[in-house]
């Protein structure tokens, strides 16, 4: 079983791509986390995280079933382009905005009550 040329361009792409999204991902989300809850926020997000993991493999699987390869890896494309064009309506401001109002809300109740 042979591997075209082709085939391993778009890997050596696809994963210097995706592998600096998920540190990228993980700064940008630490920046709208306020610090008080961060192991909160960051539970959740590794918990769907998880969750969410089969969905690539079974629309891959889904897709393949009914089409043939390259379809099913165009439908994992769609996938990645959508979760670029929603990262592009985050405002990352406005959450580091209320991420330190929370902090300072946190803060304020630790006083009071000490």
């Amino acid at each position: 079983m042979g591997i075209s040329i082709q085939w391993m361009f778009i890997g050596i792409g696809a994963g210097f791509l995706l592998g600096g999204s998920q540190g990228m991902a993980r700064s940008l989300f630490c920046q709208m986390v306020p610090e008080s809850r961060s192991a909160e926020f960051f539970g959740f997000i590794g918990f769907f995280g998880r969750a969410a993991s089969f969905i690539g493999p079974a629309l891959y699987f889904g897709v393949s079933g009914i089409a043939d390869a390259r379809t099913a890896i165009l439908s994992i494309m769609f996938l990645i382009v959508l979760g670029v064009i929603l990262t592009w309506f985050v405002d990352v401001e406005e959450g580091a905005r209320i991420a330190a109002e929370e902090d300072a809300k946190y803060a304020k109740a630790s006083a009071e009550n000490e």
